[in-house]
Order: C-alpha cells, then sequence, then structure tokens
C-alpha cells in the first residue's frame, strides 16, 4: 500500500473556474506525454480525478484537440524549412566528397520518390471523397 504525501491526501479538489483550469492544465500535461501523475501534479489534483477525467470522452477529445495543435504547428515550423534544407542537399551534390554526394543524391532520390507518393495519394484520396460527397449529395459519379 503506498502512502500519498500529507500534502495531497488532504489537498481539496479545485471548483468551478480553477477546476476548468485544473482540466486544461492536465489534458495539457497528458498531450506532450506526462504521465498521469505529473499531469495530476501539474494540474493540482489527485490522480484518482485525472483517471476520471480521461474516462470521458470529451476530456479525452481535448487531449487529442491539444495534442493535433502542437502537432499541427510543428508540422508548419518544419515545411517552413523543407525548402532550405532541400537546398543543402543540392549544394551537397556539388561536394568534393563521393560519399558526401553520394548520400545526399540517395536521400534526394528517397525524399523525391515519397513526396511524390505523397502527391499521389492525396490526389486520388480527395478525387474518391469528391466522389462519395457527390453521392451523398444526390449526384450521380458518371455525371458529368
Amino acid at each position: 500500500m503506498s502512502k500519498r504525501p500529507a500534502e495531497n491526501l488532504h489537498q481539496p479538489e479545485p471548483v468551478g473556474k480553477q477546476r476548468k483550469q485544473a482540466a486544461g492544465a492536465v489534458a495539457a500535461a497528458l498531450a506532450v506525454g506526462e504521465t498521469v501523475k505529473r499531469a495530476a501534479e501539474v494540474g493540482k489534483v489527485s490522480e484518482r480525478t485525472v483517471y476520471n477525467w480521461n474516462r470521458k470522452p470529451a476530456f479525452r477529445g481535448r487531449v487529442s484537440a491539444i495534442r493535433e495543435q502542437m502537432v499541427g504547428e510543428a508540422v508548419g515550423r518544419v515545411s517552413r524549412d523543407m525548402g532550405s534544407a532541400a537546398d543543402v542537399l543540392s549544394k551537397l551534390l556539388k561536394s568534393k566528397s563521393d560519399d558526401v554526394r553520394f548520400r545526399a543524391a540517395a536521400k534526394l532520390i528517397e525524399l523525391g520518390v515519397k513526396l511524390r507518393d505523397h502527391d499521389d495519394l492525396a490526389r486520388r484520396l480527395a478525387e474518391l471523397e469528391g466522389r462519395v460527397n457527390e453521392g451523398a449529395d444526390g449526384g450521380s459519379a458518371g455525371e458529368a
């Protein structure tokens, strides 16, 4: 049987606005991969409260939304710098070192194929979604 520190044992759970703030802090902590224990510490709530909140679809949705926002922001930063990274690889193709030129060429080919595949899949998915939406709107997929 584990003993909890006295301050956690007698600490009242937050209510009202403080509870919403605590839930937000806990959701943010969980979104970045913190443990339930650490998330409870951040939100100044018990671990049991975190587990209870985590059983609620709305709370799990909040954690997912925060995580998605963070990933979206990271993708934006990476996307912003992709042109510069491609420029670096292109410059490395002119290196005096055969090994550096080979690795840069291989990486450019690898990334080029992946980008082409991604673009092709995105185009095909958009086409399929368009067909599904036409069907949902009562139109026929064969109409021009």
